[in-house]
């Protein structure tokens, strides 16, 4: 593939990942991850990431976790929690590959997620960040090797359910 075509394929990526949180599947949100076994996500605030402490919001350090993650809000959660709609604006700010392999690509990609509870039906702000993503486009299809959302914040105006 060539570079061009490897950046369309590293978009398309990002848009799945949005549009499968935008709309809860999180079966479809699963796909955006590589099935190796080192697969993972984290969403971690800046203040902890600067001050080298690793307590996140969520971290999923294996493909098994991600897919535990998707079973515990599919199955074992549902029902028990205020539902709410997201809304995820981004923006790419660099796609470059990554000194880790051959076809691995770093992605660095502002967002801001918006909020809307289900009883209230208020749009608010949930959170801003940036992604700092790594890309393996070894596959037939790119995937999400290891996906990092650094939240600007340390205090949400409520509890995260759903992957951001």
């Amino acid at each position: 593939m060539s570079n061009n075509e490897i950046e369309s394929e590293i978009i398309k990526l990002q848009c799945a990942y949005i549009k499968s949180l935008d709309g809860k599947n999180m079966t479809e949100w699963l796909k955006c991850f590589s099935k190796k076994d080192n697969a993972s996500y984290q969403c971690i605030s800046a203040e902890n990431l600067e001050g080298n402490m690793e307590l996140s919001f969520m971290l999923d350090d294996s493909y098994n976790r991600l897919k535990d993650r998707v079973i515990y809000i599919n199955e074992i959660w549902k029902g028990t929690f205020q539902d709410y709609r997201t809304r995820h604006f981004f923006q790419f700010l660099n796609i470059a590959p990554s000194n880790i392999g051959e076809n691995f690509y770093e992605i660095l990609t502002n967002f801001q997620i918006l909020y809307t509870p289900d009883d209230t039906q208020s749009t608010e702000v949930l959170v801003s960040g940036i992604y700092e993503d790594i890309v393996d486009a070894n596959l037939p299809s790119p995937t999400f090797m290891h996906k990092k959302a650094i939240l600007d914040t340390t205090v949400l105006p409520r509890y995260l359910v759903y992957p951001v």
